[in-house]
């Protein structure tokens, strides 16, 4: 239950100290920018935790055979590259290089295969250290996309896509600690939709490497 906690416990904490400041109509200016950061961390908080929750019940969804999906054929290519303009502003420094040769289509619901690939771009994003590689690729017998960083890596490669398990290492502190949600999510998805799914260390950027792909009939 910490998953949810965590979050909930600084929102509330943290809008309690600004409530009270704000009825002080004497806050010093230097307060108020102490204010600001102050509600920053819970505008952050507070959409964490809706991630979360529409992810528990994306999977209670899933795990009831209630999730409908709806497939179609689409381009990785384009699909990528649209969500990487829309979520460009969280990248804060971190260099992300694309690798494409040519166009890739892919049959599976375009909708669940974009919150797959955000997904798993946020933990590379979080885990890794500035530097992201994403290869969108069309080997002869598969299509799909791979996201390598430069980070520390995953030790426990299948323990991680259980349920509210979590990497246990020295190197994430508790801030950026996930909530242990978001692989299972993928797994369930990647089931449901004869998605494969491979998590291994990046040997070129020496962090983790996840590949995503369909085999092509």
């Amino acid at each position: 239950t910490h998953e949810l906690k965590t979050p909930l416990n600084s929102i509330i904490n943290f809008s309690e100290y600004v409530k009270k400041s704000l009825i002080n109509s004497k806050a010093e200016i230097e307060n108020r920018e102490k204010l600001v950061q102050l509600l920053t961390v819970v505008h952050k908080n507070s959409m964490l935790l809706l991630e979360n929750v529409n992810d528990i019940l994306d999977i209670a969804k899933l795990k009831s055979g209630k999730m409908n999906f709806l497939i179609s054929t689409f381009s990785i290519n384009k699909m990528i590259n649209s969500e990487i303009t829309n979520i460009h502003q969280h990248f804060d420094g971190i260099l992300i290089d694309i690798v494409e040769n040519g166009e890739v289509l892919i049959s599976t619901d375009e909708f669940r295969f974009k919150q797959i690939f955000t997904n798993i771009l946020s933990n590379a994003i979080k885990y890794g250290n500035k530097k992201i590689e994403i290869n969108i690729f069309n080997d002869g017998s598969s299509v799909g996309f791979s996201i390598e960083d430069n980070g520390h890596g995953i030790k426990e490669k299948e323990r991680v896509f259980e349920l509210f398990e979590q990497e246990d290492s020295k190197n994430i502190d508790r801030v950026t600690k996930g909530t242990g949600v978001g692989l299972h999510f993928i797994k369930l998805l990647c089931e449901n939709l004869n998605l494969n799914y491979k998590l291994e260390d990046s040997i070129k950027l020496g962090g983790a490497k996840f590949t995503i792909y369909k085999g092509i009939k």
